[in-house]
């Protein structure tokens, strides 16, 4: 899928194929099994909800469980 569209301050964002692991990296990171929180100011916009969609595929992508979103400006915590 291509990526289209600005960020919010005109940014262009980053194809998925620009992530690159080798086969041990992507193997440990499996192995790891890291549960992971990501911060962010805001989670309203459209753009930051595609760039979560995307951070938590990828995580899911290389064994990352209990995935939970943190939105800062509104202390609110959203399960994903």
């Amino acid at each position: 899928m291509p990526v289209t569209g600005l960020g919010p301050h005109g940014e262009r964002a980053a194809t998925p194929d620009r992530l690159a692991l080798t086969p041990a990296e992507a193997d440990a990171g499996r192995r790891a099994r890291a549960n992971i929180t990501v911060v962010r100011r805001t989670t309203t916009s459209v753009w930051a909800c595609q760039q979560l969609a995307g951070v938590v595929k990828t995580l899911g992508t290389y064994g990352a469980a209990e995935v939970e979103i943190t939105c800062a400006d509104r202390g609110r915590r959203k399960r994903w």
